[in-house]
């Protein structure tokens, strides 16, 4: 397995948007991308933060994700208007239902 945990910031007047975009990329994985396992987006009850849970089956999925139309508009056109606080990428020590992963 391989996972991604990232807090978002949006700019002023960006949060919407990004919500959306959120969803859209959710809904592209769950249709496209059979090796991604979760895509949970949090909003952050007291802040603007907006936190993403991903997780692919191995690192070779991670790529599949990143050629598809969601990652591509990520980089170009949401990420500059996000603060983007990566908390986590890598393995998972375990999962539920799962077994240990590491050591």
């Amino acid at each position: 397995m391989y996972a991604i945990v990232f807090r978002a910031v949006p700019t002023a007047g960006n949060r919407q948007n990004l919500l959306e975009f959120l969803q859209w990329d959710c809904e592209v994985a769950r249709q496209k991308e059979p090796g991604t396992l979760r895509f949970d987006v949090l909003e952050d009850p007291e802040g603007e933060a907006i936190y993403v849970y991903e997780c692919y089956e191995d690192r070779a999925a991670f790529e599949v994700h990143k050629k598809n139309a969601p990652y591509q508009k990520w980089v170009s056109d949401i990420e500059p208007r996000v603060k983007v606080t990566r908390l986590f990428e890598g393995e998972p020590v375990c999962v539920l239902g799962g077994t240990q992963v590491r050591g």
